[in-house]
């Protein structure tokens, strides 16, 4: 985990519908990269609903894919409450 700039981004969902959330950290998990995105109007609140995407690279352009495997997206909150855990020791 790295401290990162607040960063912003925009999805679009399978019905074309745009939303605004903030990237508040990423991680690697098995040699791939996960980011944890936030909606924006959540940043500021005490529970947010988090969203986990994996992060790729295509042609040079930055490409968040939706995690649709429970199982994987279990491991992957349980890794990171894991470092989370560890950087507050």
């Amino acid at each position: 985990m790295y401290e990162q700039e607040k960063m912003t981004v925009m999805l679009t969902d399978e019905e074309g519908l745009n939303s605004e959330h903030l990237l508040i950290d990423s991680m690697e998990y098995e040699d791939r990269i996960y980011c944890f995105l936030v909606p924006v109007e959540q940043a500021d609140m005490e529970e947010q609903d988090v969203i986990i995407m994996e992060y790729t690279e295509q042609d040079g352009e930055i490409v968040l894919n939706a995690v649709e495997n429970e199982i994987l997206l279990d491991e992957i909150f349980d890794a990171y409450s894991e470092l989370i855990e560890q950087d507050e020791d």
